[in-house]
């Protein structure tokens, strides 16, 4: 329940940043983000830690997590640069409403 409602705190106030008309609103939102991440960060690893009981397994998914954690930051940074590129700086907050979706559902 701490995973799916970090999810879906995150995903709220992505779209109160991609929809913000005002710095105020893009700030709030941010620090909304920031606790949705909080939440669904530690949950996953539990998450992982809960589903894969053997040690070797275990291993191997937090493993598997950190690298995806990785690559999910490099990825993002190249991601949000082409999209304000593209599109407009909101996209980089509007991105994350599928993926965010597709979690809690």
């Amino acid at each position: 329940r701490v995973f799916l409602t970090g999810v879906a705190l995150f995903g709220a106030a992505s779209l109160v940043c991609g929809l913000a008309q005002e710095p105020w609103q893009l700030v709030a939102g941010r620090f909304v983000q920031g606790a949705g991440a909080a939440m669904a960060s530690p949950a996953a690893l539990a998450l992982i830690a809960l589903l894969f009981p053997g040690t070797e397994e275990r291993a191997k998914a937090f493993g598997i997590w950190g690298g995806i954690a990785a690559l999910g930051g490099t990825m993002g940074l190249v991601i949000s640069g082409a999209l304000t590129g593209l599109a407009s700086w909101r996209w980089i907050f509007l991105i994350n409403l599928p993926v965010a979706l597709a979690a809690v559902v």
